[in-house]
């Protein structure tokens, strides 16, 4: 695995958990650690052990505050372009959002920014009540990366994205939950276990059914407004698959579903 100092994936039965690991910095990433977010990503998405991907700070203190800055300022100072094209900033967003199998934000502290931008990528954001976003790129005069916006549109509703984004203003997890910005809370003295139960449900699904339904969505966020014959194919190749068969012969026995 492309691991890095800061960056790792550490895999537990069917679920990858990339780490960011940067806590002097408070989990910032430098101009290198967003090519290494990419490759892991896609490390993840290859892999057939997997099922889920979670991403999560390595302690209790903070997910990220994102970028970081010291990398613009040093290239100012030699004469640069600050923070250049961010290229690296979108395909790394990019990389997480177009993973077919489901993708959670596990998110404790500090969540800014960048930090924010990849929580946005995945399908699912939790977080416990110290949790604090925001979403400030106009401060620096940029744009939050396009993928990221989508969903949080997605999430909030263009006008509350709006104010998200013009005022940078700092939500808590409470509010960060009412809103629609993360999609559970978690106590945080049971944020481990409650993330673990959650996992293992997702895992329990059918993994063909999860990555074709959020295909589909990825139809609908794109525009698609009605079935056709792209969606009957993809529902036809659910109905008539072995994963289909085996789980309605477990549920007609009273047998748990399994993991596929």
């Amino acid at each position: 695995m492309s691991n890095h100092p800061h960056l790792y994936l550490k895999r537990q039965d069917e679920v990858a958990h990339l780490v960011i690991d940067r806590p002097k910095r408070r989990n910032a990433f430098t101009d290198e650690m967003w090519p290494v977010l990419s490759e892991l990503a896609r490390e993840a998405e290859q892999d057939p052990r997997i099922d889920v991907m979670v991403i999560t700070g390595a302690d209790a203190t903070v997910f990220s505050a994102g970028a970081d800055v010291a990398d613009w300022v040093e290239r100012l100072e030699q004469g640069g372009e600050g923070a250049g094209s961010g290229l690296g900033v979108s395909e790394a967003i990019g990389a997480i959002a177009d993973m077919t199998k489901p993708t959670v934000a596990a998110i404790r502290g500090a969540c800014m920014g960048g930090g924010a931008a990849i929580a946005m990528s995945c399908d699912l954001r939790v977080a416990d009540h110290g949790a604090r976003f925001s979403l400030p790129p106009a401060r620096v005069g940029l744009a939050f990366p396009y993928p990221a916006l989508r969903s949080l549109v997605g999430a909030v509703g263009e006008a509350r994205a709006k104010w998200l984004l013009f005022t940078g203003e700092v939500v808590g997890g409470v509010e960060a939950h009412r809103i629609g910005l993360v999609s559970a809370l978690f106590e945080a003295g049971s944020f481990d276990s409650e993330l673990s139960a959650l996992l293992k449900r997702v895992c329990g699904m059918s993994q063909a059914s999860l990555r074709t339904m959020k295909e589909m969505m990825g139809m609908v966020a794109r525009g698609r407004t009605a079935q056709d014959g792209e969606i009957e194919r993809m529902w036809r190749e659910l109905a008539t698959g072995p994963d289909h068969e085996e789980r309605i012969r477990r549920f007609l026995k009273g047998l748990p579903t399994v993991g596929g």
